[in-house]
């Protein structure tokens, strides 16, 4: 039978009597089953990529790829690429997460083969008819697995390998291939040096001739041991049981006279062939715990002699999940996991004791992930165990914005309300718990060192930003500011505030709830400025002022005012009333809270009009008065006119069109602001049009 896989027999120190054995519960074990099955890829030697699924490396998965170069060998598969790289792949390696394999090939490999006495060959050369040949790529080692190993029960004992020409023992999978090469030879061979040893052969049949069954059967039932070493230093004590299988075998003898039965760890002297001397009846035990996903059971099975203890087992480990870790919270008989329910490993088993252990499961941590809310920068992650201290990290910088802190995006509240609060995890998880990651929210509380609850609970948290564009945020808020959507205080026709008001609440503030959500930039202040700029264009404006014109008859000067003292004034020294062809906008302020909420709250005075500004400029050389837009005023100050002040604001969809007419044929003042028919009727008697003919003013009537 195949022995343990070293290449020579070593001493196995410390293991157990038979009595221990008995009594010995489980000595390690990690549930961290796999939620999905392991892809195994192939990267063959021609680039092409084969992929396979599943927990354990089949052999026929490490059949050579097909090559159309004939002049190339390929030596098998390996852990990493390239000649020289990585360690040979396993029939049988067991597989928890994706991984992926390279084949190795070359024109250039050594013939390596092992000869001698005392050997099992290995179980993949024996595919190739020679468990004992195998080829390896020169500049490639030999796994520790491909070297043959000790045979059991022949009485013989592989103590090392002597190469080619070579005296001294040596082990094959370590150094360079090629020290143990002949020169310009591509054979190397490998020669066990055995020793005699004492072969100790457990017998299945009792002296009354039953015949009892080996409970594993890959175990060795023949076992070398050095002559005069102890029999626990090669080997353990193969378990058997009886046919019904609710006996194990106790105790070995060599004959049924023997006086003392088989003791392990004594030294062995002889070959000798034991047979079962007494049995004990045993029960099974079984431990059920969870694997790394909490949902799929994991049973672990072990024998104890009635009347004897269970020893506890090595606390088992459970991979954490992307929320979650966990500690073992111990064993108990029912999955109701009460108090009551905890087993005693110092009770006796019998008959009635309970059969089924099941491993209850404590969340320890939670992930808190602190995601930045904008790009693709990952989440900055925080655990936190029972009566931590929460905290926050910083938010990462981001141009152009400032930090509002973390939110729960759910409530909206400020991560920083719970920082310095102590963290409570609630809830426990166990076998057939079904605590998913989603469930973290509902576990997770933050609260107060006298232990009340903080209502701020949820193991995701964002980032909020708001733009660092106080020009723009001020602008918006502005601009919003020009229209009371309270009240229309008469500024605007009742169809078009109706209009606006309506578009403003349904259309721009879902707009702006959407768009701050996270801390708003550039482009999006923007967007949102043209919307409102494009509700607001669609208002009509109700005048509110009368536009009175005089001539002065001495120099043809005529003037606009909105002031009818200022023209009564100016008719009592001479000046002639011509009316009030037309109504103006005065000019409109609103008083608005910007930013409100924020520390940043201030009042601002908003100038309300939608019509633009008309200045009055005046001509000190010939007495005239123009009426025009600032840039116009401008660029008549550098021609010698005063730049006086604002008289009035057009009408914002005003329908009244005002035109300027120019008399070319006088040297004082030659400039009327009319409408149109009167423009065209000057026209025809020498006046000129200006603006191309194009009004200067929307009025109203």
């Amino acid at each position: 039978m195949t022995g343990n896989a070293k290449v020579w027999r070593a001493p196995l120190a410390g293991l157990a009597s038979v009595a221990m054995i008995a009594t010995m519960g489980v000595t390690a074990f990690t549930a961290s089953a796999a939620t999905t099955t392991p892809k195994v890829t192939f990267v063959a030697a021609n680039g092409t990529k084969t992929v396979q699924e599943g927990t354990e490396v089949k052999p026929e998965w490490l059949n050579p790829s097909k090559t159309e170069d004939s002049a190339v060998t390929a030596t098998g598969w390996y852990t990493a690429a390239g000649i020289g790289n990585g360690t040979k792949v396993k029939p049988g390696t067991k597989v928890s997460s994706d991984v992926t394999y390279y084949e190795h090939y070359s024109a250039d490999v050594w013939n390596v083969s092992f000869t001698g006495e005392g050997l099992d060959g290995v179980e993949e050369y024996k595919n190739d008819g020679n468990p004992f040949e195998t080829e390896v790529a020169k500049g490639d080692k030999l796994a520790a697995w491909q070297v043959p190993t000790d045979h059991q029960g022949d009485s013989k004992l592989v103590d090392g390998w002597i190469a080619t020409d070579e005296t001294k023992t040596i082990n094959p999978s370590e150094g360079d291939l090629a020290d143990y090469a002949r020169l310009n030879e591509n054979n190397i061979v490998f020669k066990s040096k055995v020793e005699a040893a004492w072969t100790v052969t457990f017998d299945r049949t009792d002296f009354k001739g039953e015949r009892w069954n080996q409970a594993d059967a890959d175990a060795p039932a023949a076992i070398d041991v050095k002559k005069g070493a102890k029999f626990s230093d090669y080997g353990t004590v193969p378990e058997f049981v009886n046919a019904t299988g609710d006996r194990m075998v106790a105790s070995w003898k060599a004959t049924a006279s023997d006086k003392t039965a088989f003791d392990p760890s004594a030294a062995v002297n002889a070959s000798v062939v034991l047979h079962p001397a007494s049995s004990s009846k045993f029960y099974t035990v079984t431990l059920h715990y969870a694997d790394a996903a909490g949902a799929d059971e994991t049973v672990k099975s072990v024998k104890v002699v009635e009347g004897t203890t269970l020893a506890a087992p090595t606390a088992p480990t459970r991979s954490a999940t992307s929320n979650f870790e966990f500690s073992f919270g111990g064993w108990y008989t029912s999955q109701s996991y009460a108090d009551a329910a905890k087993y005693n490993f110092a009770s006796q088993v019998t008959a009635t004791y309970p059969k089924d252990l099941y491993a209850k499961w404590n969340i320890s941590k939670v992930k808190v992930s602190f995601y930045p809310g904008y790009g693709e920068n990952k989440p900055t992650e925080k655990w936190f165990a029972n009566n931590d201290q929460f905290t926050v990290p910083e938010v990462p910088a981001r141009e152009g914005f400032i930090s509002n802190g973390y939110v729960n995006k759910t409530t909206g509240e400020s991560a920083s309300n719970g920082e310095g609060y102590l963290v409570r995890i609630s809830g426990q998880t166990k076998f057939g718990f079904d605590a998913k990651d989603n469930d973290a929210d509902t576990l997770l509380h933050y609260v107060t060192s006298d232990g009340d609850n903080n209502v701020n609970k949820t193991n995701r948290l964002y980032a909020s930003y708001q733009v660092d564009w106080d020009a723009y945020e001020d602008h918006l808020a502005y601009v919003e500011g020009k229209v009371d959507v309270k009240s229309n205080n008469g500024w605007f026709t009742a169809d078009s505030y109706k209009t606006y008001v309506n578009a403003y609440k349904t259309q721009y503030l879902p707009a702006k709830t959407k768009a701050t959500e996270n801390g708003i930039n550039k482009a999006e202040y923007e967007t949102l400025l043209k919307q409102l700029n494009a509700l607001q264009s669609k208002l009509v404006e109700v005048a509110d002022t009368t536009l009175f014109r005089v001539y002065n008859p001495n120099n043809g000067d005529h003037y606009f005012t909105d002031n009818y003292a200022e023209q009564s004034a100016l008719v009592r020294i001479g000046w002639k009333a011509e009316g009030a062809p037309y109504k103006v906008v005065s000019k409109r302020e609103r008083t608005v809270v910007i930013n409100p909420g924020t520390p940043k709250a201030d009042t601002d005075t908003v100038n309300a009009n939608f019509g633009t500004p008309v200045w009055s400029a005046y001509n000190p050389n010939t007495g005239e008065h123009l009426l025009v837009f600032e840039a116009e005023a401008n660029a008549l100050v550098n021609a010698g006119w005063v730049k006086e002040a604002i008289k009035f604001y057009t009408v914002k969809g005003g329908t009244e069109k005002v035109l300027r007419v120019y008399n070319p044929n006088t040297n004082g003042p030659a400039h009327l602001y009319t409408k149109a028919s009167e423009a065209r009727g000057l026209a025809k008697l020498g006046w000129k049009i200006d603006n191309n003919a194009k009004p200067v003013f929307n009025l109203s009537k």
